[in-house]
């Protein structure tokens, strides 16, 4: 996150005219809706079919994970809870799923993020560049982490988009998480894949491939 990174200029200059969003009329990036367990969303124009029996948890549960995640990558710089509500002002939760009987838990052992971050200005800011930067703020912060090297590029629904997988060993055990980050409509649009063991968590990936998008990338 230092300066002249995308991602920190991403987050650390916010446009003052607004986000893409605010600047036209019609579909939000929170436009979405749950029928049984289909997820829609209307700006980005996909569904997505999230394992059946799981629940859907508020969006202010899922800001709140967010900022979990944002703290265990802190690596005390002063600076950083500034560019960090900066951040925060640019990502939009779209849906939080997790399997049942684990929703009061700080990090759900099961469970599936999808969420936005504005681009902005930084159109260099690219599903590569991000999942890179993130996996060296892991590193930086000397947690007991094992982070794939190099993010993957795979295909999803007929999209691009780019995977990296993290392993972190906390105070609950250990948990995995994969990332898949496509560009749409000038933002970084993220499945966040979480799980206990490689094994579960390979088996939730598998629910992304009943992702449907309506229309082409842009």
């Amino acid at each position: 996150m230092q300066p002249k990174n995308p991602l920190y200029e991403a987050a650390a200059h916010p446009d003052p005219s607004g986000s893409a969003t605010d600047a036209v009329s019609g579909p939000k990036l929170e436009d979405g809706n749950i029928l049984e367990n289909v997820y829609t969303n209307s700006f980005f124009g996909f569904t997505y079919e999230f394992p059946k029996g799981w629940v859907s948890l508020s969006s202010e549960a899922a800001r709140a994970v967010l900022e979990i995640g944002a703290a265990l990558i802190s690596t005390g710089d002063p600076t950083e809870v500034d560019i960090r509500k900066a951040a925060g002002r640019r990502g939009h939760p779209l849906l939080y799923v997790v399997e049942p009987g684990v929703g009061n838990q700080p990090i759900p052992m099961k469970s599936v993020m999808v969420s936005a971050l504005d681009s902005g200005d930084a159109p260099e800011l690219t599903p590569e560049l991000f999942l890179k930067s993130l996996s060296k703020r892991f590193k930086q912060t000397g947690l007991p982490m094992v982070v794939n090297e190099a993010p993957e590029e795979i295909t999803i629904a007929g999209r691009s988009f780019w995977k990296a997988t993290f392993a972190a060993q906390t105070a609950m055990g250990s948990h995995y998480t994969a990332q898949f980050v496509t560009m749409d409509k000038g933002h970084l649009l993220m499945f966040v894949v979480g799980g206990p063991d490689p094994a579960s968590l390979h088996e939730i990936e598998k629910s992304l491939g009943l992702i449907h998008f309506l229309h082409g990338p842009n």
